[in-house]
């Protein structure tokens, strides 16, 4: 079975931005890309299907700056983590 080079970008990405949620506080950016995907990969489990137009995440357009800001303050209230030497 051939897997789509987006799909398995898609799961590069997640992959990484977990690595980097487990070893340290993630950026606002990182959550919300993170957010974005997983939610995209969800919703057709739920039986929602996503606008075409925002499935790719855009930082700079008005609604990803809207969940940066989100995450941003959602981040703000967990303390800093450590990470080990």
């Amino acid at each position: 079975m051939m897997i789509p080079a987006e799909t398995l970008e898609m799961i590069d990405a997640e992959h990484a931005a977990r690595l980097a949620v487990a070893t340290r506080k993630p950026s606002a950016l990182e959550l919300a890309v993170l957010f974005h995907q997983t939610y995209e990969r969800l919703a057709p489990s739920f039986g929602y299907e996503t606008r075409t137009d925002t499935r790719q995440f855009d930082p700079e357009s008005k609604n990803g700056r809207l969940m940066v800001a989100v995450c941003g303050e959602i981040l703000g209230r967990f303390p800093a983590t450590s990470t080990p030497s």
